[in-house]
């Protein structure tokens, strides 16, 4: 939490809110709060405490509690750079826009002291086309990099689905893009996302299938806010996120638990589908698990390894 103080004093615009939420924490959390915020008089924030309840509840408490014209996420252990409340505003004045984001990057320490600040430059976008980028991942957005509207927030009454602990943080996204008339995004580096050894990214469970099932019940609000996309939306939203399932989940399964896992799920139609995703590792992998899933399950370790050794490389 310190650390995120650090970065919060640090900021070159004091035009902000900070508002904090202990999640049923059982530790000293609420006095290292108490402390810090006597420490740095410079940081505007608010603390609220709830019963717990998960990332999701307390994310949608701080949206209920928050006062500020936009909203953007930060988890207590990330870093912002000491533009970021400054560039984020000087944004959505200049352009009007409801929905802004911005590059990040993951790290495993603490380099944004590293990086040099660089001037503001943004671009205004068509929404269409972010839509359909977002849905192909030709861009990566996370939570941590992307504010709204709070007008935006209000008419719809965003709020995130409790009901998953998986993809919860990309099906808010989808409703923030949907809901906004108008996107900017900034090339500057403005979030850095802190990869821990215990994270949800690196595990493979029962549950996962969640993040599914909560795409298929957005489905609605995407005919209402975005019509002309939503087809697309329907047609590979679904498919592409068990084909992201089973890519992960042949990587951390057996070939007896891999097949067990997905065989009340409609894989193979989603696979049929993906083959005219434009995706290529996507796209290609389907094909191939079109062939022979044995052979999608070997493809998927195959790249894993490689992953692995590059960032063994790195270090």
């Amino acid at each position: 939490m310190k650390t995120l103080f650090d970065c919060l004093n640090a900021q070159t615009c004091t035009d902000y809110e900070a508002v904090f939420v202990d999640d049923g924490s059982t530790d000293d959390t609420r006095e290292q709060y108490r402390i810090l915020a006597k420490a740095y008089p410079r940081v505007h924030s608010v603390l609220y405490a709830k019963p717990n309840g998960g990332v999701s509840s307390a994310r949608n408490l701080g949206i209920e509690k928050a006062t500020g014209d936009a909203i953007s996420f930060c988890d207590v252990d990330d870093l912002l750079p000491p533009c970021y409340v400054d560039y984020i505003l000087r944004t959505l004045q200049e352009t009007g826009s409801d929905f802004v984001y911005w590059q990040f990057v993951y790290c495993k320490q603490d380099i944004s002291r590293k990086e040099e600040v660089k001037p503001l430059v943004f671009s205004v976008l068509d929404k269409e086309k972010v839509l359909k980028e977002n849905l192909f991942k030709a861009i990566v957005l996370c939570c941590g990099s992307c504010a709204v509207k709070a007008d935006v927030i209000r008419l719809y009454g965003l709020r995130y689905n409790e009901t998953s602990k998986y993809s919860e943080d990309s099906n808010f996204i989808w409703k923030m893009l949907c809901a906004s008339r108008s996107v900017v995004s900034i090339e500057n580096v403005l979030y850095y996302y802190i990869i821990h050894s215990d994270s949800a990214m690196g595990r493979f469970d029962k549950d996962r299938v969640d993040g599914y099932r909560i795409a298929l019940d957005l489905l609605d609000f995407v005919y209402k806010t975005t019509p002309d996309f939503a087809p697309l939306y329907e047609r590979y939203e679904g498919p592409r996120l068990l084909w992201s399932m089973a890519w992960q989940a042949a990587q951390r399964l057996n070939r007896k638990d891999f097949y067990r896992y997905f065989e009340e799920l409609p894989l193979t139609d989603a696979m049929r589908t993906l083959c005219t995703y434009p995706r290529k590792v996507t796209m290609l992998s389907a094909k191939l698990y079109r062939v022979s899933p044995d052979l999608f399950r070997l493809s998927s370790k195959a790249y894993g390894c490689l992953l692995s050794l590059k960032n063994l490389g790195r270090g």
